[in-house]
């Protein structure tokens, strides 16, 4: 009788490690990995617990907002960049034009100034 008792123990006990360690830690892995895999808008179970479980969803979120963080700073970092690179050509082709305006104005000038002296 107290082996029946005891095994009968040992199936309610791991059937409650199963229901609520082993089932939610498989749930967060997947989770993990979505996360891990570029899926920021996936949702961490369990980090309404208040023990190991909920304190490890709880982290990953972080780690998910961490990620939103960051591609929203590389959109902006890209976005500036792009912004930055479109300027600098503006500014190119106007100094290059400047130039030429320049060039063709000291040329004509040379020619007024060759045209006097020969006068």
């Amino acid at each position: 009788m107290l082996a029946v008792f005891a095994v009968l123990l040992a199936v309610i006990g791991a059937l409650i490690i199963s229901r609520n360690v082993a089932q939610p830690l498989v749930a967060i892995t997947c989770v993990t990995e979505e996360v891990a895999d570029g899926d920021a808008s996936v949702t961490v179970p369990f980090g309404d617990r208040h023990e190991e479980i909920g304190a490890l969803a709880r982290s990953i979120n972080v780690f998910q907002e961490v990620m939103w963080r960051n591609a929203d700073l590389y959109r902006t970092v890209t976005e500036e960049a792009n912004s930055r690179l479109g300027r600098q050509q503006h500014v190119s082709v106007e100094i290059s034009r400047f130039s030429k305006e320049v060039e063709a104005t000291l040329s004509e000038l040379g020619r007024i100034c060759v045209h006097m002296l020969a006068v």
